[in-house]
């Protein structure tokens, strides 16, 4: 019996111990969560786009662009790059605000001084350019993105609006070509949601 004895009290010995290992009740309640607020993100490429965007804070957008113009700048002769530069740099702002809006079949894109207005499927329409020249124009969502086309007998300008995927940011690439350029101006923008 006294073998029972000891067991019994040796059990007793390592049970406080065992308790205190333990893991806390899984049904003890846990103190209340403040709720984080959360804003969906935009289902539709039409909502990622849409709104109001201004140039992004850090970003060098127009370190970006004129770094763009000096490339395509030094394929020309010395006399001819100055003022190349400058009329490049005149048709390549970087634009204070981009506004997107849907209007049934339509967009309007408006980066001040100048709005196209063209049906969304593609169908050519006018703007008038930064020149301000009368510009052929169309402008289609392709793959999420608003892609956004005009041209004159000068030249072509082709600006891909890509939104991030919750809709914050909007990135422009531009490309610039012309006849007259011994190659393509070439640049992304970053723009945040105002």
């Amino acid at each position: 019996m006294a073998r029972r004895g000891n067991g019994v009290l040796g059990l007793l010995a390592f049970a406080p111990t065992a308790l205190l290992a333990q893991p806390p009740d899984a049904a003890a309640p846990t103190p209340a969560q403040p709720a984080v607020p959360t804003v969906p993100a935009p289902r539709t490429a039409q909502e990622r786009l849409g709104g109001t965007f201004v140039p992004a804070p850090g970003v060098p957008n127009q370190a970006r662009m004129e770094a763009a113009v000096e490339r395509t700048v030094q394929g020309f002769f010395g006399l001819v790059r100055g003022i190349a530069r400058s009329r490049l740099r005149e048709a390549n702002p970087v634009f204070g605000s981009v506004t997107i809006a849907f209007e049934g079949d339509r967009v309007r894109v408006h980066t001040p001084p100048v709005t196209a207005v063209s049906r969304l499927d593609g169908t050519e329409g006018s703007t008038m350019g930064l020149d301000h020249e009368t510009n052929r124009l169309t402008q289609r969502l392709m793959m999420g993105d608003l892609v956004q086309r005009t041209w004159n007998d000068s030249g072509a300008r082709l600006t891909v609006f890509r939104p991030s995927s919750d809709g914050r940011t909007l990135r422009l690439h531009v490309t610039v070509t012309s006849e007259r350029l011994p190659s393509p101006v070439d640049y992304e923008l970053l723009y945040t949601r105002r």
